[in-house]
């Protein structure tokens, strides 16, 4: 058993403000007329930070939360951030979660920014934390209009029904998360995600509490709500995807709690992708910098740049990274944001003159271009071209851990040269490997669009489709984009939508982090114990 949900009958009188160390997280669409009160009545129980989402409103939420920025009180810190595009509740949540991760705080509050829900009675719900890990304002039945009584029971009776435990209001949007809890969830959600977050959350944790090998404790706790005030934004559409959504969240649930904590246990973790720009240079600043505005636009706010210290474009000018201090402060910034810097060859050229072998040759020409780097180097090549880009990047004030060498490719050499000098990991087109240890390679396939011509084009987009259907299951799959993406027309838009279905089902991580969770886990890349 890894749930363990208790009600709480009777409400206590609680405390007027907290006691512990809560901040409280406001999810917040077309919420102009209820912020004011809302944030008021929030700096009334005295939190350590309110951090508002506005997810990307058509009103006057951004007027409202600028007003409200300047006039409140430098206690508690009042945190704003917007969504470039509206990601849902579930993308504004974990927005909010991932930016309190830094914080030293006992617990996150959340709560609608629609106004049904009193703050006062945070205090109150947190007082419970204290045997819980989660605390669920359950509301009182007899107060909501009739249709949303019945719905409210038939979703919790299914729930309650597939998943085996009972959390008493399985869609209330008032509840109270441990930091660690908090964590996990920040972690763990999904980019994409809408008006399932309240059950996914505990399915995600209860999950998380299985593996680890303790009970997930919920205590639900009866709250009020004010049902006039607040305009729903749930579309026709919506409820659909709300029903397959508790059918789906509660079975994993219930198959959760059946199965031991086991490393084929670890596979509800493993679904993960990064996203990943490559060519990063003073010669592709302008594209890099609007790709990666793009992918913020969708909700991805971390990936990995891949970093070409020395550039040669195919005229043979050198670009660099010491001459763009610009650019150099730009990648701290992102690494400062959770980025991850890659070391991407040194200048992604070929050296030397074409290979003796024809087919040899011929890749080089047609397919890699002249930019199969460290496809043929020596060791001690390599290694020499290896260290020169690093002596770059840290004169830049930024390190890598790991390499991909331009075009995929590299040498038996260069493999050796990586691990004398310490890196990490490396990628393939088709494999991550780990250089540390046992230096295991993980089957990781990458999705890459770039292309010359609409007919290789065309081609491309049905390989990768079959590669991405082909890595269905496996823990971790690539995206990779390449500024020459926003040269053909209708491309980046494939992409993007590529990436923004993908982010339904599987999370964000870098390479480090993914191979950081497998040594942990002891496991081989496939969600099966070493």
């Amino acid at each position: 058993m890894t749930v363990r949900c208790r009600f709480v009958r009777e409400a206590s009188a609680g405390d007027a403000a907290f006691v512990e160390r809560v901040a409280v997280a406001i999810p917040a669409y077309n919420e102009a007329p209820h912020l004011p009160a809302l944030l008021a009545r929030c700096r009334g129980v005295q939190p350590v930070a309110i951090v508002v989402v506005d997810d990307a409103s058509t009103d006057d939420t951004p007027r409202v939360l600028a007003e409200e920025r300047v006039r409140a009180p430098a206690e508690p810190p009042l945190v704003v951030l917007r969504n470039p595009r509206n990601l849902g509740k579930q993308g504004s949540v974990r927005r909010a979660l991932r930016a309190l991760v830094p914080w030293d705080l006992d617990a996150v509050a959340l709560i609608d920014g629609d106004g049904q829900h009193d703050p006062a009675e945070l205090p109150r719900l947190a007082a419970h934390l204290a045997a819980a890990d989660v605390v669920v304002g359950a509301r009182v039945a007899a107060e909501m209009p009739p249709q949303r009584r019945l719905s409210n029971r038939l979703v919790n009776l299914g729930f309650r029904s597939i998943a085996g435990a009972d959390f008493v209001d399985i869609q209330s949007g008032l509840r109270l998360y441990r930091k660690s809890a908090a964590d996990v969830l920040a972690a763990h959600l999904g980019v994409e995600g809408a008006y399932g977050l309240e059950y996914e959350s505990l399915v995600v944790l209860a999950l998380d509490a299985r593996d680890r090998g303790v009970e997930l404790r919920v205590v639900a706790a009866p709250i009020s709500c004010a049902y006039g005030r607040a305009t729903s934004w749930i579309r026709p559409r919506d409820v659909w995807q709300l029903g397959l959504g508790t059918v789906r969240q509660a079975a994993r649930l219930r198959r959760a709690r059946l199965a031991p904590p086991t490393a084929a246990g670890r596979r509800w973790r493993a679904r993960a992708m990064t996203v990943e720009i490559h060519d990063v240079s003073p010669a592709t600043r302008v594209e890099v910098e609007r790709l990666r505005a793009e992918l913020e636009a969708i909700g991805v706010d971390r990936g990995t740049l891949l970093v070409v210290p020395r550039y040669e474009d195919a005229a043979g000018v050198a670009w660099d990274l010491r001459a763009d201090a610009a650019l150099g402060e730009w990648l701290r910034a992102r690494c400062r944001e959770g980025w991850e810097i890659v070391q991407h060859g040194l200048t992604h050229r070929a050296p030397g003159s074409p290979p003796a072998d024809r087919l040899e040759a011929w890749w080089r020409d047609r397919i890699a271009r002249g930019q199969d780097e460290f496809a043929e180097l020596s060791e001690a090549e390599a290694r020499a071209r290896l260290l020169e880009g690093r002596a770059v990047l840290r004169a830049c004030g930024l390190s890598a851990d790991g390499f991909v060498a331009p075009v995929w490719r590299q040498s038996p050499g260069t493999r050796r040269a990586l691990r004398a000098l310490d890196f990490r990991f490396t990628a393939g087109l088709g494999h991550v490997r780990r250089l540390a240890g046992d230096a295991r390679a993980f089957r990781c396939p990458a999705l890459t669009f770039a292309a010359g011509d609409p007919l290789t084009d065309l081609g491309k987009r049905a390989a990768m489709w079959g590669a991405e259907m082909g890595g269905v299951a496996r823990p971790l799959l690539r995206v990779a984009l390449h500024p020459e993406d926003l040269e053909r027309p209708g491309l980046l838009g494939h992409v993007l939508e590529r990436i923004r279905g993908l982010l339904r089902h599987r999370r964000l991580v870098t390479y480090a982090e993914w191979l950081a969770e497998q040594a942990a886990a002891g496991g081989d890349g496939t969600g099966r114990a070493a």
